[in-house]
């Protein structure tokens, strides 16, 4: 079931990726999807030590959208850091903290590149990583509806 909340990010997903900068803000392909790995590999460390539905499912998410940005950011000429170690405790509330964080990123960053295939990428990032919030916020027994927009601080 897709809420309302993931459907506003996916709207304002495709806003930003057809609009925004009209030229490139100075910052490196590879540089800004470092940044952007960086955020996510976060939240995948987050997930590690979660286990049930759904956070099963969020950390294959998670996952997915690591190794995305790790292809993209090689195809860019970068090369990956290292995954953070796991945070020493884990819980829902620190996996939605990263999330929130990541989803954040990803809107600043599309703002900062007129690549189209980078803000398309960040389109989609912006879109699954809103999505998982949204289901953090059901996992922790909170209406994900609360803050009217996804990445916002309740």
């Amino acid at each position: 079931m897709v809420s309302r909340r993931a459907l506003l990010a996916g709207g304002s997903a495709a806003l930003l990726a057809g609009c925004g900068a009209k030229k490139d803000a100075g910052t490196d392909r590879a540089d800004l999807l470092a940044l952007q790995l960086q955020a996510a590999q976060v939240s995948l460390a987050a997930y590690r030590g979660l286990r049930g539905a759904p956070l099963d499912g969020l950390h294959a998410r998670a996952r997915a959208r690591t190794r995305r940005l790790e292809a993209a950011l090689r195809a860019a000429g970068g090369q990956p850091r290292p995954e953070p170690d796991a945070a020493r405790s884990s819980s829902v509330a620190l996996a939605l903290s990263a999330a929130s964080a990541e989803l954040r990123a990803h809107v600043a960053a599309t703002g900062r590149t007129a690549d189209r295939a980078v803000r398309s990428l960040l389109a989609e990032l912006v879109i699954g990583t809103a999505q998982e919030e949204a289901l953090l916020e059901r996992a922790l027994g909170r209406d994900p509806l609360a803050t009217p927009f996804p990445g916002q601080a309740v």
